[in-house]
């Protein structure tokens, strides 16, 4: 790993050091020269070269052509994202009309910019699409729930037996109609974790976009009783299923919220 300090530029502010979360930066005592150490402890997170009031900081992974400048004067006030947040629901009811790319693209940038323990950055995204493989979800849902009756218990006896006779006449009370479903995978140790975070990150960019979501319980369910070979191959991914949306664009949208807590 390849790290420098320009030291023609450099203000020995010290950002650097407080930000590093290995402590590749030393600095013996303010406004020294700061000096590098077990650069490949480096994590990659790139705090080092985004804090740097001076651009000192050349590190391999990180050119200038990648660093963007962060526009603190377009914040959303506080009002404003609790407003959002407050909006944000679990919406199951979808029109059958394709969600534009670009609102896609922007749900899937922000889940990969959640953090991840460590920054390992191995939250593994996919959508699916497809008709046919939104009824193999279904189907795969109300079928392995049905044969796990027996560790699922008595409540899921009913919703099991109404999923399928539903199914059965052409109606889905599994994605409820969601067109789309985006999958969240990681093999990683705080994998779980990390594909929530996403997730909330790709719910909340949803929400703003005017993008109905919700969480899908009873597929996740599924995908823990399952083999997980045959779940990868279900849902399109190499890693462990972690976290489910099923998304669209809504029919409905709520006028109010209710309070909680």
């Amino acid at each position: 790993m390849q790290i420098r300090i320009n030291p023609e530029t450099c203000i020995k502010c010290g950002s650097c050091v407080a930000v590093c979360p290995v402590s590749i930066f030393r600095q013996s005592a303010p406004r020294t020269p700061v000096t590098i150490e077990r650069a490949e402890a480096c994590i990659k997170c790139g705090h080092c070269v985004d804090v740097c009031p001076s651009n000192s900081i050349d590190h391999e992974l990180f050119p200038l052509e990648r660093l963007h400048e962060i526009d603190y004067h377009q914040m959303p006030t506080p009002e404003q994202l609790m407003n959002l947040i407050h909006a944000r629901r679990s919406n199951r009811t979808f029109l059958k009309k394709e969600v534009p790319g670009s609102s896609i693209a922007m749900m899937r940038e922000a889940a990969l910019y959640a953090p991840t323990a460590g920054n390992n950055q191995m939250v593994e995204l996919n959508v699916v699409c497809d008709p046919d493989k939104i009824v193999d979800i279904i189907r795969f849902t109300i079928d392995t729930l049905g044969e796990h009756l027996d560790i699922l218990g008595p409540n899921y006896a009913g919703v099991v037996s109404g999923a399928r006779q539903a199914f059965e006449h052409g109606k889905d009370i599994i994605l409820r109609g969601a067109p789309y479903v985006m999958v969240f995978a990681s093999d990683h140790s705080f994998g779980a974790a990390d594909c929530n975070l996403a997730y909330q990150n790709a719910s909340l960019m949803a929400q703003s976009l005017g993008v109905s979501q919700f969480y899908m319980g009873f597929v996740m369910t599924a995908t823990s009783l399952s083999d997980p070979e045959r779940v990868k191959a279900l849902f399109g991914v190499k890693q462990k299923v972690q976290a489910l949306m099923g998304f669209g664009l809504p029919r409905l949208r709520y006028k109010r919220y209710t309070e909680r807590g």
